[in-house]
């Protein structure tokens, strides 16, 4: 998957979470979080792993929910 600025976005909104808290989870800054959503900064393939596996795991937690 490719992980455009929106789809970033969309995660970190997905999981409720501000610039600051998903910064610190994903190991960056907010600004680097803020570059991220705007398209300035693309993300590294170590980063884009992280968000796959983070949407997965989202995935199926979402799936147990009633």
């Amino acid at each position: 998957m490719e992980w455009t600025p929106d789809k970033i976005k969309e995660l970190r909104q997905s999981l409720k979470l501000s610039q600051q808290v998903f910064g610190v989870r994903i190991g960056v800054t907010r600004e680097y979080v803020n570059k991220l959503e705007k398209g300035v900064k693309n993300p590294s393939k170590t980063l884009c792993i992280l968000f796959g596996y983070i949407q997965r795991y989202e995935n199926e937690n979402e799936k147990g929910r009633c």
